[in-house]
Protein backbone atom coordinates (compact mmCIF):
# COMPACT_ATOMS: atom_id res chain seq x y z
CA UNK A 1 0.00 0.00 0.00
CA UNK A 2 1.10 3.50 -0.76
CA UNK A 3 0.58 5.58 2.23
CA UNK A 4 2.34 9.12 0.89
CA UNK A 5 -0.51 11.42 -0.82
CA UNK A 6 -0.72 12.08 -4.70
CA UNK A 7 -2.22 15.24 -5.58
CA UNK A 8 -3.75 15.97 -8.30
CA UNK A 9 -5.44 18.99 -9.92
CA UNK A 10 -7.99 18.41 -12.79
CA UNK A 11 -9.42 21.05 -15.11
CA UNK A 12 -12.88 21.12 -16.51
CA UNK A 13 -13.24 22.96 -19.78
CA UNK A 14 -17.28 23.42 -20.78
CA UNK A 15 -18.30 24.56 -24.38
CA UNK A 16 -22.12 25.11 -23.74
CA UNK A 17 -23.67 21.90 -22.52
CA UNK A 18 -20.21 19.80 -23.44
CA UNK A 19 -16.80 19.21 -21.33
CA UNK A 20 -13.65 18.47 -22.61
CA UNK A 21 -12.07 14.35 -22.15
CA UNK A 22 -8.72 12.36 -23.05
CA UNK A 23 -8.29 9.46 -23.75
CA UNK A 24 -5.88 7.91 -21.50
CA UNK A 25 -4.03 4.94 -21.46
CA UNK A 26 -5.63 1.86 -22.60
CA UNK A 27 -6.49 -0.98 -19.59
CA UNK A 28 -6.48 -4.41 -21.38
CA UNK A 29 -8.69 -4.03 -24.28
CA UNK A 30 -10.89 -1.00 -22.88
CA UNK A 31 -10.52 2.72 -23.54
CA UNK A 32 -10.18 4.91 -20.77
CA UNK A 33 -11.05 8.58 -20.38
CA UNK A 34 -10.14 11.23 -17.94
CA UNK A 35 -10.29 15.16 -17.87
CA UNK A 36 -7.32 16.99 -18.54
CA UNK A 37 -4.68 17.35 -15.41
CA UNK A 38 -2.13 16.06 -13.69
CA UNK A 39 -0.10 14.97 -10.98
CA UNK A 40 1.94 17.88 -8.39
CA UNK A 41 5.18 18.52 -9.33
CA UNK A 42 8.19 20.16 -6.65
CA UNK A 43 5.59 21.37 -3.76
CA UNK A 44 3.59 22.93 -6.36
CA UNK A 45 0.15 24.91 -5.34
CA UNK A 46 -3.19 22.96 -6.84
CA UNK A 47 -3.39 25.91 -9.01
CA UNK A 48 0.15 25.56 -10.42
CA UNK A 49 0.21 22.63 -11.08
CA UNK A 50 -3.30 22.94 -12.91
CA UNK A 51 -1.47 25.75 -15.21
CA UNK A 52 1.39 23.68 -16.08
CA UNK A 53 -0.29 20.63 -16.62
CA UNK A 54 -2.90 22.12 -19.30
CA UNK A 55 0.04 24.01 -20.76
CA UNK A 56 2.04 21.38 -21.29
CA UNK A 57 -0.94 18.60 -22.26
CA UNK A 58 -3.37 21.01 -24.14
CA UNK A 59 -1.23 23.74 -24.99
CA UNK A 60 -3.41 26.46 -23.58
CA UNK A 61 -2.60 29.27 -20.71
CA UNK A 62 -5.06 29.40 -18.39
CA UNK A 63 -6.09 32.37 -17.41
CA UNK A 64 -8.92 32.44 -14.66
CA UNK A 65 -9.34 29.10 -13.02
CA UNK A 66 -12.25 28.12 -10.16
CA UNK A 67 -12.01 25.60 -7.79
CA UNK A 68 -15.44 23.66 -7.68
CA UNK A 69 -14.37 20.64 -5.78
CA UNK A 70 -11.91 19.11 -3.41
CA UNK A 71 -11.59 15.95 -1.92
CA UNK A 72 -9.34 12.66 -0.72
CA UNK A 73 -10.24 9.15 -2.19
CA UNK A 74 -8.57 6.01 -2.23
CA UNK A 75 -8.06 3.97 -5.30
CA UNK A 76 -6.10 0.53 -5.57
CA UNK A 77 -4.40 1.48 -2.08
CA UNK A 78 -3.39 4.65 -3.08
CA UNK A 79 -4.45 8.14 -1.39
CA UNK A 80 -5.44 10.88 -3.88
CA UNK A 81 -6.29 14.57 -3.18
CA UNK A 82 -8.11 15.63 -5.81
CA UNK A 83 -8.65 19.37 -6.48
CA UNK A 84 -11.05 20.18 -9.42
CA UNK A 85 -11.35 23.28 -11.17
CA UNK A 86 -13.65 25.40 -13.62
CA UNK A 87 -11.42 26.61 -16.47
CA UNK A 88 -12.76 29.89 -16.92
CA UNK A 89 -11.18 31.91 -19.27
CA UNK A 90 -8.02 30.40 -21.20
CA UNK A 91 -6.30 31.75 -24.38
CA UNK A 92 -5.57 29.45 -27.12
CA UNK A 93 -6.84 26.21 -28.76
CA UNK A 94 -7.06 22.37 -27.03
CA UNK A 95 -5.19 20.78 -28.78
CA UNK A 96 -3.36 17.25 -28.55
CA UNK A 97 0.63 17.45 -27.45
CA UNK A 98 0.79 14.20 -25.70
CA UNK A 99 -0.71 11.86 -28.42
CA UNK A 100 -4.04 11.08 -26.53
CA UNK A 101 -7.26 11.96 -28.58
CA UNK A 102 -9.52 14.62 -26.79
CA UNK A 103 -13.23 14.80 -27.47
CA UNK A 104 -16.44 17.37 -26.17
CA UNK A 105 -18.95 15.66 -25.10
CA UNK A 106 -22.58 16.68 -23.84
CA UNK A 107 -22.71 16.27 -19.75
CA UNK A 108 -25.75 13.86 -19.59
CA UNK A 109 -23.24 11.66 -22.09
CA UNK A 110 -19.98 11.49 -19.74
CA UNK A 111 -21.67 8.16 -17.61
CA UNK A 112 -21.36 6.27 -20.95
CA UNK A 113 -17.88 6.58 -21.11
CA UNK A 114 -15.57 4.46 -19.48
CA UNK A 115 -13.74 7.17 -17.22
CA UNK A 116 -10.80 6.45 -14.93
CA UNK A 117 -11.34 5.67 -11.54
CA UNK A 118 -10.65 8.79 -9.56
CA UNK A 119 -12.48 11.09 -11.89
CA UNK A 120 -15.97 8.92 -11.69
CA UNK A 121 -15.93 10.73 -8.29
CA UNK A 122 -16.44 13.61 -10.08
CA UNK A 123 -18.88 12.88 -12.10
CA UNK A 124 -21.98 13.48 -9.62
CA UNK A 125 -20.59 17.19 -8.68
CA UNK A 126 -20.15 18.62 -12.69
CA UNK A 127 -24.23 17.74 -12.53
CA UNK A 128 -24.56 19.89 -9.64
CA UNK A 129 -24.37 23.71 -8.69
CA UNK A 130 -22.36 24.82 -6.33
CA UNK A 131 -25.46 26.48 -4.24
CA UNK A 132 -29.09 25.03 -3.66
CA UNK A 133 -32.11 27.90 -2.33
CA UNK A 134 -34.22 26.29 0.00
CA UNK A 135 -37.64 28.27 -0.10
CA UNK A 136 -38.82 29.21 3.56
CA UNK A 137 -41.87 27.19 5.22
CA UNK A 138 -45.03 30.08 4.30
CA UNK A 139 -47.69 27.51 4.17
CA UNK A 140 -50.78 28.83 2.56
CA UNK A 141 -48.65 32.44 2.51
CA UNK A 142 -47.26 31.21 -0.23
CA UNK A 143 -48.07 34.08 -2.68
CA UNK A 144 -44.43 35.67 -0.66
CA UNK A 145 -42.69 33.61 -2.73
CA UNK A 146 -44.18 34.25 -5.81
CA UNK A 147 -43.92 37.59 -5.73
CA UNK A 148 -40.06 37.15 -4.63
CA UNK A 149 -39.18 34.80 -7.89
CA UNK A 150 -36.75 37.67 -9.18
CA UNK A 151 -34.56 36.06 -6.31
CA UNK A 152 -34.11 33.15 -7.96
CA UNK A 153 -32.47 35.06 -11.32
CA UNK A 154 -30.37 37.23 -9.35
CA UNK A 155 -29.06 34.43 -7.47
CA UNK A 156 -28.46 32.26 -10.54
CA UNK A 157 -30.43 29.16 -9.26
CA UNK A 158 -30.17 26.05 -11.19
CA UNK A 159 -31.69 24.14 -8.46
CA UNK A 160 -34.68 24.96 -6.14
CA UNK A 161 -35.63 22.81 -2.92
CA UNK A 162 -39.63 23.33 -2.23
CA UNK A 163 -41.31 23.58 1.27
CA UNK A 164 -44.04 25.72 1.07
CA UNK A 165 -46.66 23.56 1.62
CA UNK A 166 -48.65 20.61 2.47
CA UNK A 167 -50.78 21.18 -0.58
CA UNK A 168 -50.56 18.24 -3.02
CA UNK A 169 -51.84 20.38 -6.00
CA UNK A 170 -50.94 24.20 -4.84
CA UNK A 171 -47.04 22.68 -4.98
CA UNK A 172 -47.67 21.55 -8.37
CA UNK A 173 -48.96 25.17 -9.12
CA UNK A 174 -45.89 27.08 -7.74
CA UNK A 175 -43.94 24.03 -9.44
CA UNK A 176 -45.52 24.84 -12.85
CA UNK A 177 -45.25 28.93 -12.06
CA UNK A 178 -41.68 28.38 -11.44
CA UNK A 179 -40.78 26.44 -14.79
CA UNK A 180 -42.56 29.22 -16.77
CA UNK A 181 -41.15 32.09 -15.33
CA UNK A 182 -37.52 30.70 -15.71
CA UNK A 183 -37.93 29.16 -19.26
CA UNK A 184 -37.25 25.55 -17.30
CA UNK A 185 -33.59 26.36 -16.13
CA UNK A 186 -34.44 25.65 -12.80
CA UNK A 187 -34.72 22.16 -11.42
CA UNK A 188 -37.06 21.80 -8.80
CA UNK A 189 -37.42 19.11 -5.97
CA UNK A 190 -39.86 18.69 -3.06
CA UNK A 191 -38.87 18.30 0.38
CA UNK A 192 -41.84 16.21 1.83
CA UNK A 193 -42.74 12.68 1.77
CA UNK A 194 -42.70 10.50 -1.12
CA UNK A 195 -46.30 10.12 -1.46
CA UNK A 196 -45.81 14.22 -2.48
CA UNK A 197 -43.67 12.93 -5.11
CA UNK A 198 -45.29 13.45 -8.57
CA UNK A 199 -42.95 13.18 -11.72
CA UNK A 200 -44.73 15.32 -14.09
CA UNK A 201 -43.99 18.20 -11.65
CA UNK A 202 -40.83 17.88 -9.99
CA UNK A 203 -37.27 16.71 -10.87
CA UNK A 204 -36.60 15.16 -7.40
CA UNK A 205 -37.58 14.25 -3.78
CA UNK A 206 -35.96 15.80 -0.72
CA UNK A 207 -36.25 13.83 2.92
CA UNK A 208 -35.39 14.97 6.06
CA UNK A 209 -33.50 12.20 7.88
CA UNK A 210 -36.96 10.98 10.13
CA UNK A 211 -38.20 9.76 6.85
CA UNK A 212 -35.04 8.89 5.20
CA UNK A 213 -34.12 6.31 8.14
CA UNK A 214 -37.17 4.33 7.24
CA UNK A 215 -35.95 3.50 3.59
CA UNK A 216 -33.82 0.45 2.43
CA UNK A 217 -33.85 1.21 -0.84
CA UNK A 218 -33.69 4.64 -3.11
CA UNK A 219 -37.44 5.82 -3.56
CA UNK A 220 -37.42 7.28 -6.76
CA UNK A 221 -35.71 6.18 -10.16
CA UNK A 222 -31.76 7.48 -11.30
CA UNK A 223 -33.09 9.70 -13.74
CA UNK A 224 -34.66 11.80 -10.37
CA UNK A 225 -32.62 13.29 -7.83
CA UNK A 226 -32.85 12.17 -4.56
CA UNK A 227 -31.40 14.19 -1.37
CA UNK A 228 -31.32 13.29 2.68
CA UNK A 229 -30.48 16.26 5.35
CA UNK A 230 -27.82 14.32 7.16
CA UNK A 231 -26.25 15.95 10.80
CA UNK A 232 -23.45 12.84 11.66
CA UNK A 233 -20.76 10.21 9.64
CA UNK A 234 -23.66 7.27 10.53
CA UNK A 235 -26.62 9.41 8.65
CA UNK A 236 -24.16 10.06 6.30
CA UNK A 237 -23.68 6.18 5.69
CA UNK A 238 -27.26 5.54 5.66
CA UNK A 239 -27.82 7.92 3.16
CA UNK A 240 -24.93 6.22 0.58
CA UNK A 241 -26.41 2.75 1.62
CA UNK A 242 -29.75 4.15 -0.16
CA UNK A 243 -28.27 5.73 -2.92
CA UNK A 244 -28.57 9.52 -2.17
CA UNK A 245 -27.53 11.56 -4.92
CA UNK A 246 -26.29 14.03 -2.32
CA UNK A 247 -26.24 14.95 0.97
CA UNK A 248 -27.39 18.35 3.12
CA UNK A 249 -24.87 18.10 6.43
CA UNK A 250 -25.92 20.76 9.25
CA UNK A 251 -25.49 23.24 11.25
CA UNK A 252 -22.36 24.43 9.96
CA UNK A 253 -22.69 27.32 12.19
CA UNK A 254 -25.17 28.89 14.80
CA UNK A 255 -28.64 29.39 13.25
CA UNK A 256 -30.97 32.55 13.56
CA UNK A 257 -33.87 29.82 14.10
CA UNK A 258 -31.92 27.46 16.89
CA UNK A 259 -29.54 29.97 18.40
CA UNK A 260 -29.28 27.56 21.17
CA UNK A 261 -28.50 23.74 19.42
CA UNK A 262 -25.33 22.94 19.08
CA UNK A 263 -23.58 23.37 15.71
CA UNK A 264 -20.65 21.78 13.62
CA UNK A 265 -18.16 24.21 12.60
CA UNK A 266 -16.06 23.58 9.71
CA UNK A 267 -13.26 21.59 10.94
CA UNK A 268 -15.28 18.83 12.51
CA UNK A 269 -17.90 19.32 9.21
CA UNK A 270 -15.07 18.77 6.91
CA UNK A 271 -14.17 15.08 8.58
CA UNK A 272 -17.93 14.32 8.19
CA UNK A 273 -18.75 15.33 4.72
CA UNK A 274 -15.30 13.50 4.20
CA UNK A 275 -16.81 10.54 4.97
CA UNK A 276 -19.60 10.65 1.73
CA UNK A 277 -18.81 8.76 -0.86
CA UNK A 278 -21.35 11.60 -2.52
CA UNK A 279 -21.47 15.71 -2.93
CA UNK A 280 -22.22 17.14 0.83
CA UNK A 281 -23.72 20.61 0.66
CA UNK A 282 -23.22 23.24 3.84
CA UNK A 283 -26.17 24.08 5.22
CA UNK A 284 -26.82 26.30 8.71
CA UNK A 285 -25.97 29.48 9.47
CA UNK A 286 -24.50 30.43 6.44
CA UNK A 287 -24.09 33.22 3.56
CA UNK A 288 -23.14 33.49 0.21
CA UNK A 289 -19.39 34.53 0.75
CA UNK A 290 -19.09 30.86 2.63
CA UNK A 291 -19.27 29.60 -0.92
CA UNK A 292 -15.90 28.83 -1.49
CA UNK A 293 -14.84 28.10 2.29
CA UNK A 294 -17.25 25.14 1.61
CA UNK A 295 -15.48 24.18 -1.67
CA UNK A 296 -12.27 24.32 -0.07
CA UNK A 297 -13.42 21.60 3.11
CA UNK A 298 -14.27 19.30 0.74
CA UNK A 299 -18.36 20.29 0.29
CA UNK A 300 -20.50 20.68 -3.09
CA UNK A 301 -21.49 23.66 -1.65
CA UNK A 302 -23.91 25.98 0.46
CA UNK A 303 -27.46 25.46 0.94
CA UNK A 304 -29.54 27.82 2.68
CA UNK A 305 -32.81 29.26 3.37
CA UNK A 306 -32.05 32.93 5.29
CA UNK A 307 -28.95 32.81 2.96
CA UNK A 308 -31.14 33.59 0.05
CA UNK A 309 -34.39 34.79 1.64
CA UNK A 310 -34.54 37.73 4.03
CA UNK A 311 -38.29 38.74 4.29
CA UNK A 312 -40.86 37.89 6.68
CA UNK A 313 -44.18 35.91 5.97
CA UNK A 314 -46.94 38.10 6.06
CA UNK A 315 -48.31 35.64 8.59
CA UNK A 316 -45.88 36.93 11.09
Amino acid sequence: MNNSLIKVSIGIFRDGDKILIAQSKKKGNKIVWEFPGGKNENKETSEQTLYRELKEELDVVVRKARLIKRFATNIDGSSYELSIFSVVEWEGKCISLEGQVLKWVPISELLNYNMHEPNKKILPSLMLPNKIMITPFLDKDYEVFLENLELLERHEIELLQLRLTHDKSTNKLISKEVKKRSGNKVRIMINGSTSEFDENYFDGIHLPFNLAKKLNVRPVKKKFLFSISCHNIKEIEHADHIDADFVYLSPINQTTSHPNSNFLGWSKASKIAAASSKPVYALGGLSLVDTSRAIENGFQGIAGITTFWNFISRSN
